[in-house]
């Protein structure tokens, strides 16, 4: 059974921590095969930020208020388990 490691990473604010953390933090889990995909909301959000913790870079999902949860759910399923090309 093939099997997915993904960590989805949800912000709302920009984080306090540079740019060097941020990029330290990720290399371990990316090293492991685990896929990473940021998601942000809001407009206090730094999607370059975001970029540097994505497994694929330039690639983070930008989730508005429109966008429901049960949609959002099942666009990062896709994302994860089927390779499916990240959308905003």
């Amino acid at each position: 059974m093939l099997t997915h490691k993904v960590v989805v990473v949800m912000a709302d604010k920009r984080s306090d921590s540079s740019e060097q953390e941020l990029e330290a933090a990720v290399r371990p889990l990316v090293s492991d095969g685990i896929k990473i995909i940021p998601v942000f909301f809001g407009s206090e959000t730094d999607s370059k930020e975001l970029e540097l913790v994505s497994s694929t870079p330039r690639k983070v999902i930008k989730a508005n208020d429109s966008v429901s949860a049960d949609k959002l759910a099942d666009h990062l399923i896709d994302v994860a388990l089927h390779g499916k090309k990240i959308c905003n």
